[in-house]
């Protein structure tokens, strides 16, 4: 049996991702989510044997700033 979970998947995705850092200071860089606009793919349960697998493809577009860490000396 296989069932489609996209609904659960971009609504779960979406509600995730919103307003959240992806780098926060690694490499001198801070880049954070500010809105998720679409949610592109498929989420699925399969169940086998008795057991459940389940598989996500999902791929989002995000907006959000970028910046990089002020160093002290360059603050002005």
């Amino acid at each position: 049996m296989e069932a489609a979970c996209r609904s659960i998947g971009t609504s779960s995705v979406t509600t995730l991702s919103a307003d959240k850092p992806i780098l926060s200071g690694e490499g001198n860089l801070f880049i954070q989510t500010t809105k998720v606009e679409k949610v592109e793919g498929e989420a699925y349960v399969n169940v086998r044997k008795g057991k459940s697998y389940s598989a996500t493809r999902l791929a989002s577009p995000w907006a959000g700033p970028a910046r990089p860490k002020m160093s002290p000396a360059t603050r002005s």
